[in-house]
């Protein structure tokens, strides 16, 4: 019999009880964060099928907070008409501008469901 199996099976029951709820979280946000930087990256050298990807990932990131949201057809309607915008823009002007509107729209959704920032009121004393 291998000890070392036993070791690890013991370890790996000790330690169950201590995963922490935030985990997946923080490595969300982290994740979103490097697709955020890639969209910019991808709109700043002009390559907006490149950026169209990049926004789908980042819904996709984003799908399980969807999923939580009192309004998720609501969202889930919104989401399917931007992306026909953009499948229907004639000119490339056009094809910015509806990316660009699902690009806002896709950072105020990280932000409503507590992925982006966090903001206060600067008359309240409630500051960490």
């Amino acid at each position: 019999m291998d000890d070392s199996k036993d070791v690890y099976s013991e370890e790996q029951d000790n330690n169950s009880e201590e995963l922490s709820k935030y985990n997946e979280a923080g490595l969300q946000i982290s994740r979103l964060h490097e697709l955020w930087l890639l969209a910019e990256q991808h709109i700043s050298r002009g390559h907006f099928l490149k950026w169209k990807f990049t926004l789908d990932a980042i819904w996709r990131e984003m799908n399980a907070d969807v999923e939580r949201m009192s309004d998720v057809e609501k969202v889930r309607k919104k989401d399917r008409k931007l992306k026909l915008n953009i499948a229907r823009a004639k000119t490339r002007s056009d094809y910015y501008n509806a990316l660009d509107e699902r690009h806002q729209s896709l950072k105020v959704l990280q932000d409503n469901a507590g992925k982006g920032g966090v903001y206060i009121d600067p008359k309240s004393d409630d500051i960490d």
